[in-house]
């Protein structure tokens, strides 16, 4: 009797430890090294996660050995990655350039590509450099199909009107 419950008692502490919750810490980068604010640190196949703060770094409670977290940021390959004996993380984020080019930053946020409605022009740089104007509005005044823009009333310092 006192060898089985020695026997249960082992077994319990190893499984135990096996599933022992624990806390991970991180940091999230880029390849240049600049940290990624903002980032999704998710475990994979559940609803918990959270992202980065302003410096890169995360904390994740409650996982095991076994967890396997993702680590993912707009316009960069995601990565997967197993807790296993680490607590400590530095993660490197690549840019996925295939999905660089389906990205469209619009306003206050991001939207694919496939997703945008509405028209969309770009104007470059140099274009806008090279216009002897004294605003934006005014360099891109002609180059951009469907805009127009109008002085207002004539007076010196006033706002154009963009239709």
């Amino acid at each position: 009797m006192k060898k089985k419950l020695t026997v249960i008692t082992w077994l319990l502490l190893i499984w135990s430890g096996m599933y022992a919750q624990i806390e991970i810490k991180g940091v999230v980068s880029d390849q240049d090294g600049q940290p990624l604010p903002g980032a999704n640190v998710l475990v994979k196949g559940s609803m918990q996660g959270t992202i980065t703060n302003a410096d890169g770094k995360f904390t994740l409670n409650d996982v095991t050995r076994e967890t396997i977290f993702v680590v993912s940021f707009i316009g960069m390959l995601s990565e997967e990655i197993t807790v296993g004996d680490q607590t400590q993380f530095e993660i490197m984020l690549l840019p996925d350039i295939m999905k660089m080019e389906e990205i469209v930053v619009i306003g206050y946020g991001t939207v694919k590509r496939k997703d945008l409605t509405g028209a969309v022009s770009s104007v470059k740089s140099e274009e806008i450099t090279m216009a002897p104007v004294h605003n934006t509005i005014e360099a891109i005044q002609g180059r951009v199909a469907g805009l127009d823009i109008a002085r207002g009333d004539g007076r010196a310092g006033t706002a154009p009107e963009i239709l």
